[in-house]
């Protein structure tokens, strides 16, 4: 008896320990009535994503905050403290623009991005494309369907960024950006400067508008007799609770995330299987709670730390060793490979490291009523 007794205390004793959880901060809002589809989809990650995994563990760790400057600084303080090797953070610019201040200490992965004048620096990796990711996806885009690009913008503090973007995407896309106007914010007519764009010689226009803005440019080239093709982000297009709103924008090119064509992406495309994923962990966890955009985002966040998590691992750096850890998981996230989301594609982008990547955009078109992937 004693034998045994000590042939299972030996067995025992030679079981591997298992490592410590990989700890992960998940910062916004979770209260009811506010915007809490995010919250609630990190929420449906950690249900359908975390219990599969093998050798690892992640922790998700919950705080209050991620829309102002004051609850994202104190959250992520706290967050901090509490000894987290990464954050989802950000539902907001302003917050995304106070996280900033502590990308250097941790990995910050943000759902929204900073205003575009202090974005380039940043050290956050960006969850959503930003101005030079867009503006390359809208001249690829442009010179499928074009030879020469103009853009119309709005004179805002995003509008150097939006330019440089769309002059760097028209480079690499060997589209000459012929033209580039901006109106003033608020404008009620958008006349000359829709001129300006028509009578530039370009058979394609970038408009890249504020979403109340759209419909009136749209009317305005219109007014100047313009027929050729229109480009759109996804950020320009009206949107409601259910969804882009696309009265009015028939044959307008959209680049779309792919869960703005959940109903339309076809089944060989790359991001699909991840859509599919991110709809069913949604039903079967809120049933009939709407699949929006930041729902989308958020939850890919988890399923990109979790792979970037066993890449770091692998490294053979102990969650224990936190800062040590930080650093393994921020050189993962900057090198490992793309990870196709149910929001969009992400990975490395040469000098700027991890990011959302224009690739992941869907360029599409409107047609009764509904966006339709041109891929």
């Amino acid at each position: 008896m004693s034998l045994l007794l000590l042939a299972l205390s030996g067995s025992a004793v030679a079981q591997p320990s298992p490592l410590p959880a990989v700890r992960v901060g998940v910062l916004l809002p979770s209260e009811r009535g506010g915007e809490i589809d995010s919250y609630l989809a990190v929420r449906a990650a950690e249900r359908t994503l975390l219990p599969g995994l093998r050798g690892m563990q992640i922790e998700p760790v919950y705080a209050e905050g991620g829309t102002t400057r004051a609850d994202t600084s104190a959250g992520l303080r706290q967050l901090i403290a509490e000894g987290v090797h990464a954050v989802i953070c950000c539902q907001t610019g302003e917050s995304a623009l106070a996280a900033q201040e502590f990308a250097g200490q941790l990995p910050i992965l943000s759902l929204a991005a900073p205003p575009a004048l202090d974005a380039q620096d940043s050290e956050l990796l960006l969850m959503q494309p930003d101005e030079l990711s867009t503006g390359r996806a809208l001249a690829l885009a442009a010179s499928a369907v074009g030879q020469a690009a103009a853009l119309l913008t709005v004179a805002d503090h995003g509008e150097d960024a939006r330019t440089a973007g769309a002059r760097a995407g028209s480079i690499e896309a060997g589209i000459p950006l012929v033209e580039a106007v901006a109106y003033e914010p608020g404008a009620s007519a958008l006349t000359p400067e829709a001129l300006l764009a028509a009578a530039s010689g370009a058979n394609v226009i970038l408009l890249w508008t504020d979403p109340e803005d759209t419909l009136r440019a749209l009317r305005a080239l219109d007014a100047r007799g313009y027929e050729e093709s229109v480009v759109l982000p996804f950020a320009s297009v009206p949107q409601t609770r259910g969804g882009p709103r696309l009265t009015g924008l028939n044959d307008v090119m959209v680049l779309a995330p792919p869960i703005a064509l959940a109903n339309e992406l076809p089944p060989a495309h790359p991001n699909r299987r991840a859509l599919d994923r991110f709809m069913e962990a949604l039903r079967d966890s809120y049933r009939g709670y709407p699949a929006t955009l930041d729902g989308a985002v958020a939850f890919d966040a988890l399923g990109v730390i979790t792979d970037a998590a066993q890449y770091a691992l692998a490294y053979g750096v102990p969650p224990s060793s936190t800062a040590s850890f930080r650093l393994a998981l921020r050189d993962s996230l900057n090198s490992s490979a793309r990870y196709e989301g149910a929001a969009g594609t992400y990975g490395n982008r040469a000098g700027r490291g991890f990011t959302a990547l224009p690739e992941g955009l869907v360029p599409s078109i409107v047609q009764g009523g509904r966006l339709v992937p041109l891929e």
